[in-house]
């Protein structure tokens, strides 16, 4: 009895009840999941406020230079949940496979904000182990 009491109550911490809610995170109306994130992370600019800068897994920049290609000069909506963070004007097609949200965010909000679309943590600047 006392083990089927222990696996209920660790069901109910690690299950779907205590499970973080999923973020919705669109660039022009189409999702973009946490998977298709290499990494996201604040840049300061030089007027003291920050940028987020998101680079994407290349199934997903292809989406995304699809959709620029498609929605030349036009304005599109960057959505995190229910809130909208920037809306650009599309003036050539982002092919790259990485986009800048420009804002007027504190470098916090910023950081926050890129731990949130992209569910991690930036990945390192180096690579190299320090020595």
């Amino acid at each position: 009895m006392k083990r089927v009491l222990a696996l209920a109550l660790l069901w109910m911490l690690t299950g779907p009840a205590l499970a973080s809610p999923a973020r919705n995170f669109t660039i022009g109306g189409v999702a973009f999941e946490e998977a298709d994130i290499v990494d996201a992370r604040a840049q300061p600019d030089l007027g003291g406020g920050a940028s987020i800068l998101i680079a994407f897994e290349a199934a997903a920049a292809e989406k995304i230079a699809k959709l620029t290609r498609e929605k030349l000069d036009t304005t599109i909506a960057i959505m995190l949940d229910e809130n909208r963070l920037a809306e650009p004007r599309i003036m050539e097609p982002i092919t790259g496979g990485s986009v800048q949200i420009s804002g007027d965010f504190p470098l916090a909000e910023a950081d926050r904000l890129a731990r949130l679309i992209s569910g991690k943590d930036p990945l390192p600047d180096s690579l190299e182990g320090d020595d």
